[in-house]
């Protein structure tokens, strides 16, 4: 009998020793914190934006599906004329995108240098075909343009904010730098070489041909690609294939030291995340921050006014008088002016 239980003893002994060292196995094998297979964290909106606990995987988008959401929210930017105004040679537009929302105010992005004339009213065309003017106090810049050299000292990146009671799609951003030969695509509104009073909507679709680790001192810039653009498409967004904004558009191509035979520049929205948080605005701070899904875009109706403006002309010029002149511009009960109650302009 003694044998016998000796035996049983070993052969339990081994069972129980081998259950023990594969638990630890198992529990050593679980890195703590790592993230579940399903998350991608190079999609994570990390610092600025918190990423959730679980991220859903975004679907790639076709370039069709891109434009139908680069059309719902890329917008059109220029200075607001007087009649007296020559508009051939006064107006001077330029292109954004809608890339937040808090209530019923919008923060529209661009470029510095298309709203470099302080002090002006400027207004931007929504995809509906609607002008909102605004006072150049309600414009957000982060960056200081040389007047004689126009060299940008900072970013070449400015935010316009106006207020609307209509539910307009927000763009959504992706911090992400990417890489060199993903395909990226341009939208904006630029501008005839006839200086006809008719604009056309544009998209395009190139890659990217490099990335700067460092930005251009000059502007910030350091997103190159070989979409092609046109003068009047600065400011305009550059979208990654899932139709997020990773860039916004703003010189066309140079050579430089470090990069040559490159088509475009843009500057990464990470930059413009980041300037806005500096300077204090809550526009991609949750639950401020709910962008629209591109997705939940596809297939949404579309407009005549998304891809034409029939005459830029009259869409941007109104009866008010300069702020050279008055503070507020006037425009009576109807005004479209933002940012302050009528009686600062009284």
């Amino acid at each position: 009998m003694v044998p016998s239980i000796a035996k049983w003893m070993n052969t339990g002994a081994i069972l129980v020793t081998t259950m023990v060292l594969g638990y630890f196995i198992a529990k050593s094998s679980a890195q703590p914190g790592a993230l579940p297979r399903n998350v991608n964290p190079e999609r994570s909106l990390q610092g600025i934006i918190p990423p959730p606990q679980k991220i859903a995987q975004t679907s790639v988008l076709t370039k069709d599906e891109v434009n139908q959401v680069a059309k719902q929210t890329t917008v059109l930017v220029a200075n607001g004329l007087v009649k007296e105004d020559d508009p051939t040679t006064a107006l001077d537009p330029g292109s954004g995108i809608l890339i937040s929302k808090i209530g019923k105010t919008y923060y529209a992005a661009t470029n510095l240098h298309v709203v470099a004339a302080r002090g002006s009213e400027y207004g931007v065309r929504t995809y509906d075909g609607e002008v909102y003017f605004v006072p150049y106090k309600n414009i957000y810049t982060f960056g200081k343009q040389d007047e004689n050299t126009n060299r940008i000292e900072g970013f070449d990146l400015a935010m316009i904010q106006f207020e609307s009671q209509k539910n307009y799609p927000i763009a959504k951003v992706n911090l992400g730098a990417g890489k060199a030969g993903e395909p990226v695509f341009v939208s904006g509104w630029p501008d005839p070489e006839d200086k006809s009073p008719r604009r056309d909507y544009f998209f395009s679709e190139g890659k990217v041909t490099s990335i700067l680790t460092v930005p251009d001192p000059d502007g910030g810039y350091g997103l190159y690609y070989s979409a092609a653009t046109r003068r009047g498409m600065s400011g305009g967004p550059v979208f990654n294939t899932y139709g997020e904004v990773v860039g916004i558009h703003g010189r066309g191509g140079i050579a430089t030291k470090q990069i040559v035979n490159i088509s475009n520049l843009g500057i990464l929205v990470t930059y413009l995340v980041n300037e806005a948080k500096k300077s204090q605005l809550q526009t991609f701070i949750p639950p401020n921050y709910s962008p629209t899904e591109p997705r939940a875009m596809i297939g949404a109706p579309i407009p005549i006014e998304a891809t034409v403006v029939p005459n830029i002309y009259k869409s941007f010029t109104r009866d008010f008088i300069p702020a050279s002149t008055r503070d507020c511009p006037s425009g009576g009960s109807g005004s479209l002016l933002l940012g302050g109650s009528d009686d600062q302009c009284n």
